[in-house]
């Protein structure tokens, strides 16, 4: 697994970049947009995760704040 941590905006851009070369070597504009729509939904499906994760944390805190200030 990548750790996306170690590696600077611009070091990621590059990544991105050279795999998406790599990914679309011979491949025809008809397979080309279906593996978009699919990369474009697991990326859409992280930042789901993502948004509810922080959205727990967030209903948690307040939840304990509230407790606290009892």
């Amino acid at each position: 697994m990548i750790n996306f941590a170690q590696y600077t905006p611009e070091e990621l851009t590059l990544l991105a970049y050279d795999l998406a070369l790599i990914l679309s070597k011979d491949r025809d504009a008809s397979e080309l947009a279906v593996m978009s729509s699919f990369l474009d939904l697991i990326s859409d499906t992280i930042a789901l995760l993502a948004t509810q994760k922080d959205n727990l944390n967030t209903l948690r805190e307040k939840a304990e704040n509230l407790k606290n200030k009892e």
